[in-house]
């Protein structure tokens, strides 16, 4: 003959057991806790069972959201700094001249990355901003320029000039290519680094973001000078221009150096 016998188990449970199980209205069973003797007719050791109990399930809690500004920050690389250098400052690119050959690859690549980026273009035309170029023969040269329309019609321009000065012409050292890494590749690849950030954060920016890629700097600001002559946003909504010009090297020393013309408490 089998014997259940709970009623012995009750001295185990506490009594705020006892009353959450009357409270609950299940008095015809058995507790969840209570533990179940079960002895044997052959006087064998008891067989003790214990009632499954379900483990209560307990949400995590949810991990915040990363900022989307943090998270277009991880798009700027150094790896994809340094392939952006490494491109513009090859020697297929002849020293990026203006005029040149090595100039119209420069502005192509440049054109590819904005265009890759998802910039808006200012006008039919992409993102050329076309210019004659003085020299005994005239060249016809651009500009690159991308934007970022913003809630209002107030600017921020950042802009780095990608040109260079091409080969030597000297008689000792001859077709040398000055390949312009840190003049100004460097300023380059930062500038494209920092729309693409802008880009994919998908924030609506309060001024409108306009990326500048000038030309024909080495020779005279012509590129900047067309610029403001020609600017694609009046130049009277033009809050701040942040040039970016040779950051690729630090010299042993961990400083960025900030140059302006009058002094701006936001910088």
């Amino acid at each position: 003959m089998k014997t259940k016998i709970s009623i012995a188990t009750l001295s185990f449970l506490t009594l705020a057991n006892v009353v959450l199980f009357k409270m609950q209205g299940d008095e015809g069973k058995i507790p969840p806790k209570v533990t179940i003797i079960e002895y044997q007719e052959d006087n064998s050791p008891p067989k003790v069972e214990m009632p499954n109990v379900e483990t209560p399930n307990v949400e995590e809690p949810e991990t915040p959201p990363v900022s989307p500004r943090l998270e277009a920050l991880a798009t700027i690389t150094k790896e994809e700094c340094k392939e952006i250098v490494s491109v513009l400052a090859s020697d297929e690119y002849e020293g990026r001249k203006p005029g040149t050959n090595g100039d119209e690859k420069t502005i192509s690549y440049v054109e590819d990355q904005f265009r890759k980026i998802g910039l808006d273009p200012i006008n039919e035309n992409g993102y050329r901003h076309t210019f004659i170029y003085p020299s005994k023969i005239p060249l016809k040269t651009s500009n690159e320029v991308g934007v970022i329309e913003g809630t209002d019609d107030t600017c921020i321009l950042l802009g780095a000039h990608m040109d260079h000065l091409g080969k030597s012409s000297g008689l000792r050292v001859k077709n040398r290519i000055y390949n312009g890494a840190d003049d100004n590749a460097s300023g380059v690849s930062a500038l494209i680094e920092i729309a693409e950030a802008f880009v994919e954060s998908k924030v609506v920016p309060k001024h409108t973001l306009i990326f500048v890629a000038f030309n024909a700097e080495e020779m005279g600001l012509i590129g900047s000078q067309f610029y403001v002559s020609h600017p694609v946003k009046p130049l009277d909504k033009l809050s701040l221009m942040i040039n970016l010009d040779m950051i690729g090297r630090l010299d042993g020393k961990n400083e960025l150096h900030l140059q302006s013309s009058r002094i701006s408490k936001d910088l």
